[in-house]
């Protein structure tokens, strides 16, 4: 049966080392015994000798303390996703930081045409809810993997066959609930 000092995980056993104050009182983890007996048996003549004696796997040693890193990797790892998971979330869910996004990727295009205070709050706050929640993950996801000058000229030709489309029928955007995105007509650069 085994001691209940022995039945504790081998998380437990690195967090309660890494949290003493000398490197000396580590406690050793179970599943890399250092010192342990080791049974010889020498013939001789006709006879068996069985001695048992105390030896020590010095390869262990080394063992636990790469398992040790490896395990303060793995959880300093899942730390950072959870974190960057709920940044995320946080910033594609509440209304203001993607109307924010929005807002920074139509101001980084260097268009001599385009001016931002020519775009009236409630338009931007409209072409926001028009891409919801999605497409904002859909713009950032674009913004990781190529880079924002991309995402600012995807926004901006959105932007502009989205204004286009309004100027044609405005009514149709904000009332027809049977509107997609496959009603918005082509705009020919």
């Amino acid at each position: 049966m085994l001691a209940p000092e022995e039945t504790r995980n081998f998380g437990e056993v690195i967090q309660g080392n890494l949290y003493k104050e000398s490197a000396y009182a580590w406690k050793g983890a179970s599943a890399f015994p250092k010192d342990v007996f080791c049974d010889l048996d020498i013939h001789h003549v006709n006879n068996l000798l069985r001695y048992s004696f105390w030896c020590s796997i010095s390869a262990n040693y080394f063992s636990e303390f790469v398992y040790m890193f490896i395990w303060v990797w793995l959880y300093f790892v899942a730390v950072v996703t959870c974190a960057s998971l709920f940044i995320w979330l946080y910033t594609t869910l509440i209304p203001m930081f993607r109307k924010r996004y929005i807002t920074k990727a139509l101001q980084m295009m260097d268009d001599n045409d385009f001016d931002m205070m020519s775009i009236l709050d409630t338009k931007i706050e409209k072409f926001c809810q028009l891409l919801g929640e999605d497409g904002v993950m859909a713009l950032k996801l674009i913004g990781a993997s190529t880079s924002e000058i991309v995402v600012s000229d995807v926004v901006q030709s959105m932007r502009n066959v989205w204004s286009t489309h309004q100027s044609l029928q405005p009514a149709q955007v904000s009332t027809d609930p049977s509107f997609h995105a496959g009603d918005i007509p082509l705009v020919e650069q």
